[in-house]
C-alpha cells in the first residue's frame, strides 16, 4: 500500500528534522518527533539493546561533532501505520558519560563511520507522524 504523498513527505521532514537535530544540538524536537510509547531496539553487539523515548532523548544530548547523512528512505502503508527503511552513513561522535548504556567508545567503535540501517514504524498522533519504534537492522561498513 501506498501512503498519501502529503503523508510521506511529512514522515520524510520528521527523520530530516530528527537527523538535523545531531548536527545542531536540536535534540529537544525528539519530544515533538517520537511517541510517548517509542521503543528503539538493537543487538547487543551495537551497545544498547532497548531504550525509551527519555533514553533516546539523554542519548541524543550526547552527541558531539556530529553529522548524520541519509543516503535513502523508503516509506510503506501498512494498515493505520508507515514502515520506514532507512539508510544512513554515522558521523556521530558519542561523548561524556553514557550512564546505563555502553560506554560511549563502544558505542563509537561499533557505530562511527559507518552505514546504519534502521526499520521503523510511524502512527499518526492528531495531524502529526510520530515514530513509536525504531529498529537498528545493522551497522555495515562505510
Amino acid at each position: 500500500m501506498s501512503l498519501p504523498d502529503s503523508d510521506t513527505q511529512a514522515i520524510i521532514q520528521q527523520t530530516d528534522l530528527w537527523l538535523q537535530g545531531a548536527v545542531d544540538g536540536g535534540y529537544q524536537r525528539l519530544n515533538d518527533i517520537l511517541a510517548d510509547d517509542f521503543l528503539y531496539s538493537s543487538h547487543a553487539k551495537y551497545g544498547v539493546s532497548t531504550m525509551t523515548k527519555p533514553e533516546m532523548i539523554k542519548l541524543a544530548s550526547m552527541l558531539k561533532d556530529a553529522g548524520t547523512e541519509k543516503l535513502e528512505q523508503t516509506i510503506t502503508k501498512v494498515g493505520d501505520i508507515a514502515i520506514s527503511l532507512t539508510v544512513t552513513k554515522s558521523l556521530e561522535k558519542i561523548t561524556g558519560e553514557v550512564g546505563d548504556f555502553a560506554s560511549s567508545d563502544a558505542m563509537n567503535a561499533s557505530m562511527n563511520g559507518k552505514v546504519l540501517v534502521y526499520a521503523s514504524g510511524w502512527r499518526k498522533d492528531g495531524a502529526t507522524w510520530k515514530c513509536f519504534d525504531m529498529h537498528l537492522v545493522d551497522a555495515l561498513p562505510a
